[in-house]
């Protein structure tokens, strides 16, 4: 699968933040001079898998992920970024918000 083929291969439980957050991504990734997942992903010191998990919403990437990548896509050619870096970082702190409060409301497993 290259990324951004995600079929919707997102998790069943993510939220739209979660799916925009992981559409941000793709989108930066494709602002990016390098044309193979593996290069984008050595070129943000995470594994190929890790990249492409970002981009399937089952992943949050951490801030200096994303600080690299959208300076990668500002350096590609592209002077107008799908969304400024404060917008996605601010996406990314209410993600992570989000899947905090979702550990607090599962119900308790009983045995």
């Amino acid at each position: 699968m290259r990324l951004g083929d995600t079929g919707g291969n997102y998790p069943l439980n993510s939220t739209p933040e979660q799916r925009e957050l992981a559409d941000l991504i793709v989108q930066l990734c494709g602002c990016m001079k390098q044309q193979t997942q593996a290069a984008r992903a050595g070129q943000l010191w995470v594994s190929p898998a890790l990249l492409s998990r970002f981009a399937n919403a089952h992943r949050v990437p951490d801030v200096e992920t994303l600080r690299k990548l959208h300076s990668l896509a500002r350096e590609g050619g592209h002077t107008q970024a799908p969304c400024t870096l404060p917008e996605l970082l601010k996406l990314r702190e209410l993600v992570k918000y989000q899947l905090s409060m979702a550990k607090f409301q599962r119900p308790c497993q009983t045995a």
